[in-house]
């Protein structure tokens, strides 16, 4: 393992080999029970550094940068759902870790371990992107699995925006102003039935909410601390 130090957090870094060959990369900070934080889509490992150094105070924090980012290996000619789920259960198996926090997409791919992995037993989930009904359009989804096999990742993502109808959004502004958008839609997304659904069939469901936070709150940019705080009476 090596050590670094970025901005104000010393960690280091360990690599697991997933089923697949993939080399899959994480960062590694504090002491205690190992829990495995997993990023969203649009990030990578240093995007829950602040959350991470905050329990780090009780826990091992491993963050692992999803396929095709940081300390990470590419996507690879079968990218989809099942070989993230194998890159988690590969560092649940090489940390021992039976707990597991998500963010957003990340918490998609906690759900989708934790069904198939009984040594993961408790798990945390942050605005799972879930899809109940027709709350997403999905008839993009088969032209986004054949350009991510064909190595095309810019065209899958525009595919993405498109299917979405999130496109012009995201051609027309810069990211400043894009943010606050993006909030307001997840709010929005709130009140769709899917998290009710999601809570209706998971066993021993605890779901508490922050007044005044986002999407973000997770994120350095957001609020971590209060997450961390729900999240060690959780875990602890």
């Amino acid at each position: 393992m090596n050590t670094t130090t970025d901005y104000t957090y010393s960690y280091t870094t360990g690599t697991v080999t997933s089923t697949d060959g993939t080399t899959i990369g994480y960062r590694q900070l504090g002491t205690g029970p190992a829990l495995i934080l997993i990023h969203g889509s649009m990030q990578a490992a240093q995007h829950l550094m602040r959350l991470a150094r905050t329990l780090a105070d009780d826990f091992t924090v491993y963050l692992p940068d999803r396929r095709g980012r940081g300390l990470s290996g590419p996507h690879g000619k079968y990218f989809g759902i099942d070989r993230e789920v194998e890159d988690i259960q590969v560092l649940v198996a090489a940390t021992g870790s039976t707990k597991c926090f998500g963010l957003s997409s990340g918490a998609l791919l906690t759900l989708h371990t934790a069904s198939t992995t009984p040594n993961l037993n408790k798990i945390a989930l942050y605005e799972p992107a879930l899809s109940v009904g027709d709350a997403f359009p999905l008839h993009w989804a088969e032209r986004f699995d054949r350009e991510i096999a064909a190595n095309k990742s810019t065209s899958a993502l525009v595919t993405v925006f498109k299917g979405l109808r999130v496109e012009p959004l995201f051609n027309c502004f810069p990211r400043f102003a894009l943010v606050p958008r993006t909030n307001r839609i997840m709010r929005a997304q709130r009140d769709l039935p899917a998290l009710d659904a999601l809570e209706e069939v998971l066993p021993h469901v605890r779901r508490p909410t922050f007044d005044g936070l986002d999407h973000s709150a997770p994120e350095d940019r957001g609020a971590p601390e209060r997450v961390a705080q729900t999240l060690c009476e959780y875990f602890v």
